[in-house]
């Protein structure tokens, strides 16, 4: 169950069922979405506990961006199957 509480800790659990919700009704996520809908700032670590469960999803680098400080870098979406 996702808490609806916003002060109440975020769990992994409750991370995980949120990305998986998340993906099932939008089909694709990313780091940003994770972090800034529920409170998710290792999404690596969550798709890995997603793919152990038997979840099957891509991995793709999506769009090069320059940050604030002037760096290239690029961001991962994963697209679940």
């Amino acid at each position: 169950m996702i808490p609806t509480d916003p002060s109440a800790p975020i769990t992994v659990t409750s991370q995980n069922t949120a990305i998986l919700s998340h993906l099932r009704k939008r089909k694709v996520i990313t780091h940003y979405d994770a972090r800034t809908l529920y409170g998710c700032n290792n999404l690596r670590s969550r798709m890995s506990d997603l793919k152990n469960a038997g979840i099957v999803f891509l991995s793709v680098w999506d769009a090069w961006f320059i940050n604030e400080n002037g760096n290239r870098g690029r961001c991962k979406k994963y697209i679940l199957k």
